[in-house]
């Protein structure tokens, strides 16, 4: 933690995230409007931030938050549901298996 409240971490990772100690309002309307943890929202806000775009897949969330993609794929859905998050397209990379969502996520108009 730095002097201004910054959480930084995990060190040393490449996918070190920042973000602030303290919740705003605005965090928890939406937190209690989705269900999603505050903590989670702001370390969603920080991908978006340090990735720079609100375009998001299950992998990508999965590695920055570090958990497991079905736990992402849980948390983008969940957004979706409650209208944070839209589908933009599905990316077929491979002839076989399932396309990967692309999501966009739009954290303004809510809170």
């Amino acid at each position: 933690m730095t002097d201004t409240d910054k959480i930084i971490g995990p060190l040393g990772e490449g996918n070190c995230l920042e973000y602030l100690n303290g919740v705003n309002k605005s965090i928890q309307r939406i937190s209690k409007d989705v269900g999603i943890s505050t903590l989670q929202l702001q370390k969603i806000m920080a991908v978006i931030s340090k990735t720079e775009s609100n375009e998001l897949t299950a992998e990508d969330l999965a590695y920055h938050l570090d958990v497991t993609v079905r736990s992402a794929n849980r948390i983008l859905n969940r957004l979706e549901e409650k209208g944070v998050a839209r589908i933009l397209y599905k990316k077929q990379e491979k002839l076989r298996g399932r396309p990967k969502k692309i999501y966009q996520i739009q954290f303004a108009g809510k809170g």
